[in-house]
């Protein structure tokens, strides 16, 4: 996240963001990305034997 030391003109400054809120989701995309490139293994390996017969 972006944030500004100084407010524009007229406006109050934003507070700081707590890092705390922000979501926690590597694990989760960890797996999924290991998980699409499992399946890509398995088509791959699939497609290999189809050609070879």
């Amino acid at each position: 996240m972006i944030v500004s030391d100084r407010a524009a003109p007229g406006l109050t400054p934003s507070r700081r963001p707590d890092p705390a809120s922000l979501p926690d989701n590597h694990l989760a995309y960890a797996i999924q990305w290991f998980a699409f490139a499992l399946a890509a293994v398995i088509i791959y390996l699939l497609a290999l034997r189809r050609r070879s017969r």
